[in-house]
């Protein structure tokens, strides 16, 4: 056998492994679709992810829609799962990130004491910035 083909799944290995270990969806992601959202995910070599979220978008009817949090969860592959303290009923924030965008969904509605109540944390932004 051509010892080439004998390297090649370990080359292959050694090329992809760096993609999946700690750090790899750190960063800055930003959003401006209606407006401006911001992300930064940092991890932990404990496995906790630090997530710092903001958004800042106009109302239709004048004015801004700002809410923001910081907290700390758990990766899980390529998702990530935060409960910011609201100090009331629960709120979930999963973040999913594939090829270079977070997908955020908000869920619950204790969300609603981290930001003005007409908009949303949920929404697709890009990476801006890789650590």
């Amino acid at each position: 056998m051509n010892p080439m083909k004998r390297m090649l799944p370990a080359l292959l290995l050694v090329a992809v492994t760096p993609l999946a270990g700690a750090g790899a969806l750190d960063g800055e992601y930003r959003g401006r679709a209606d407006g401006e959202r911001h992300l930064d995910l940092s991890e932990h070599d404990d496995g906790q992810v630090s997530v710092t979220m903001s958004l800042d978008i106009p109302r239709t009817e004048g004015g801004r829609c700002r809410g923001e949090f910081v907290a700390h969860g758990l990766r899980d592959g390529r998702t990530i799962t935060v409960e910011p303290a609201t100090g009331k009923e629960a709120c979930r924030i999963v973040i999913g990130v594939q090829a270079g965008q977070a997908s955020i969904s908000e869920q619950g509605e204790g969300c609603a004491t981290l930001r003005d109540a007409d908009c949303s944390f949920s929404g697709t932004l890009d990476r801006i910035r890789a650590r």
